[in-house]
């Protein structure tokens, strides 16, 4: 998922990214009936896109795909939120109509894709930047829908009802009412018969907050029951991270708490003082720093799951807690995904249904993210399933000819003054899932003049020829060293015909020294190629410079 910047010559030039949680692929997960959902809800330049599978020879397989657009328009945030209830889906696009938001309605039907769109919601005072449908929860013909963005951040909740023809209906507006209240508010809920539990984001110097709301049939209003106190946490403590709902009781996640050990604390409701109890936390029986214990919770009949996408060393795992029938917490087991290694991030989401599960591994090639599916044997044992995966996708190439920048737009890009001359997406620069792309830098051959943009990748560098700048050609692939990991940031320099690369946070990555006049050799691009020279004197490096008049390079900020 990339942002690309416009360029003067070539819009390859300038290209961040926006690696956050739900932007990848796994970020909302949903279970209804033979079916598993999974969404991919783009970034600032794609639109989000609701994978639909359905088991086939005993393996789950893609059998649609659900958009609010094409993969050239804009982008909507599409599926940032799933809430799938009976024959119903309501999936969040926040980042539609300017950051306003929507929440489109499907109906399970009997077509090719199961689905079909009935309507959209909005918020009946919705503004630009309120992502409206960034966090859902329904059941039993209630939604909530959050704008966390409303009111300046301050954010806000839209129930709806859905009325006896099908359509839904908004109810009431549901705000924080206190002082001391988070930013945010409706940041994650859990919605569970006549209970809705929001919460609202730490601030830097007050912990986040759990609000309890309470439908009252008789006067036909929600009401709020007042807040589910952290006692004993700090700011930054993550407080509200994750809420859940399920047999009376509420669970409330704190993954950043213990030096991002994480916790979870459990509070029971008193119904005739109508009021909610601290009554114990939950903890991983390994507590490691960074395990962030707490990042997904979910309710599966007397079972509770905890996520801990940053344990094992980043891989992740689920913590299944079991409760008796007199409510005490019995048993406690791992769930992990042996398929998995690195920094997988096992466990950052999750959904339960039945003998179903499906569990997010959103640090899944280079965060590109994962989805890996568990189902429940006869003798009751989970089984690791197959995983699942979306193909690469990206903004089609523009080449042959000058985009005009008219009414601050060229070919959906943002520009101003600037038109676009040509434009590669990563996956025809060398990038595979996962790959993104940062700094970049040139070379001009002393002898043809030919023009070479050098492109930095997370797993390497690319190299394209541009003295048409029109019609670019990506001539070869550098990859990163063997042995280092992929790294957000790669920058080079050029001395001498010859290109000097490092790479960030990437373990032993070195210096890689390539002879550029190699590019003149290349007959049938793209091809491979091999650093001549690695020098080994340092491990990684976030810059290299160059002083060209003494021939001193200087690694900077190495290790």
């Amino acid at each position: 998922m990339i942002r690309p910047a416009l360029s003067l010559a070539l819009s390859l030039a300038l290209v961040t990214t926006l690696p956050l949680k739900a932007q990848q692929f796994g970020g909302s997960l949903a279970i209804a009936p033979d079916q598993i959902l999974v969404s991919e809800s783009g970034n600032m330049t794609l639109p989000g896109i609701v994978y639909v599978y359905t088991k086939s020879d005993n393996a789950w397989r893609e059998t649609a795909q659900l958009m609010n657009s094409d993969v050239s328009g804009p982008p909507d945030g599409f599926g940032r939120a799933l809430a799938v209830s009976g024959e119903t889906m309501l999936v969040g696009a926040p980042a539609e109509a300017d950051g306003a938001g929507a929440v489109h309605v499907f109906r399970r039907a009997n077509t090719a894709a199961g689905w079909t769109r009935e309507h959209t919601l909005r918020a009946d005072d919705g503004a630009q930047d309120d992502g409206f449908g960034q966090t859902i929860v329904s059941s039993s013909g209630v939604a909530a829908v959050a704008a966390p963005g409303h009111n300046e951040r301050a954010g806000a909740v839209y129930v709806f009802r859905r009325t006896d023809s099908g359509r839904w209906q908004q109810d009431t507006k549901l705000a924080a009412n206190d002082a001391e209240a988070g930013r945010e508010f409706g940041s994650t809920m859990a919605l569970d018969q006549h209970t809705l539990l929001v919460s609202a984001a730490d601030q830097r110097d007050v912990p986040g907050a759990v609000y309890a709301f309470r439908w009252d049939p008789r006067t036909g209003a929600w009401a709020e029951q007042g807040k589910l106190e952290a006692q004993g946490l700090q700011p930054r403590s993550g407080y509200g991270s994750a809420v859940a709902l399920g047999d009376g009781i509420a669970l409330v996640g704190a993954s950043n708490a213990d030096r991002r050990t994480g916790t979870v604390l459990v509070f029971t409701y008193d119904g005739a003082a109508g009021t909610w109890t601290s009554e114990t936390r939950l903890g991983p029986f390994e507590a490691n720093a960074n395990a962030r214990f707490g990042s997904s919770i979910t309710v599966a009949g007397s079972s509770v799951w905890i996520g801990a996408p940053g344990a094992s060393s980043g891989v992740g795992t689920l913590y299944e807690f079991q409760r008796d029938a007199d409510g005490a917490w019995a048993t406690v087991h791992k769930v992990s995904a042996t398929t998995l290694d690195g920094r997988a991030s096992f466990g950052s989401t999750a959904a339960i249904e039945g003998d179903v599960a499906v569990i997010g591994a959103l640090g899944v090639d280079s965060r590109a993210g994962a989805a890996v599916v568990m189902e429940r044997d006869a003798s009751g044992m989970w089984r690791e399933g197959n995983m699942l995966v979306n193909e690469l996708r990206g903004l089609p190439a523009l080449t042959g000819s000058e985009i005009q920048c008219t009414d601050s737009r060229a070919a959906g890009f943002e520009c101003s003054n600037v038109n676009v001359i040509s434009f590669l997406p990563i996956k025809d620069m060398g990038g595979v899932r996962g790959t993104r792309v940062n700094d970049i830098w040139g070379w001009t051959d002393p002898d043809t003049r030919r023009e070479y943009a050098i492109v930095g990748r997370t797993d390497g560098t690319s190299f394209v020829d541009i003295t048409d700048p029109y019609h670019p050609v990506y001539v070869a692939n550098l990859p990163k060293t063997e042995g280092s990991r992929s790294s957000i940031w790669r920058d080079m320099k050029v001395y001498r015909d010859h290109v000097y690369i490092v790479a960030d946070a990437a373990n032993e990555h070195g210096v890689q020294v390539f002879d550029l006049k190699h590019l003149r050799d290349v007959r049938n691009p793209p091809v491979t190629v091999q650093a001549m020279h690695t020098y080994d004197g340092i491990h990684s490096a976030h810059n290299i410079v160059i002083n060209e008049e003494t021939g001193y390079a200087y690694a900077v900020g190495n290790s």
